[in-house]
């Protein structure tokens, strides 16, 4: 599957639970992440989509820029979140889901925060 079958497949899953999901064209920077995600309830996730391969770790990379850039935004109290592969496409909707209804964080087991802490970090 190429990176533009991944990002279909994760704009039809936004789409279905009503998250506009905003393909970043910027002329100023080549390396904001692909997509800027907004649910109904205000919040924001920015998000970088790789091109998958069958073979771990030979996924898309990230340039150099734009590893600064998720580090700037995320430095910025910002959500990003890169994805690889539609097991990563599951695991957002998954833990993100309480941003995107009335679950609250304190719902969240001990595992879905751990990962979150660590998204917030390279």
């Amino acid at each position: 599957m190429l990176e533009n079958g991944l990002e279909k497949i994760f704009t039809e899953k936004c789409k279905d639970r009503d998250i506009e999901c905003i393909k970043m064209n910027s002329l100023s920077s080549n390396d904001l992440p692909d997509r800027l995600c907004i649910t109904r309830r205000g919040n924001v996730i920015w998000v970088e989509l790789k091109r998958p391969h069958p073979n771990k770790g030979k996924e898309g990379k990230l340039r150099p820029a734009q590893e600064l850039m998720i580090k700037e935004l995320r430095d910025r109290k910002q959500l990003v979140y890169v994805i690889k592969s539609t097991r990563d496409i599951d695991k957002f909707f998954i833990n993100f889901s309480h941003l995107f209804n009335e679950r609250s964080l304190a719902d969240l087991d001990d595992e879905v925060r751990h990962f979150l802490d660590n998204q917030r970090s390279f």
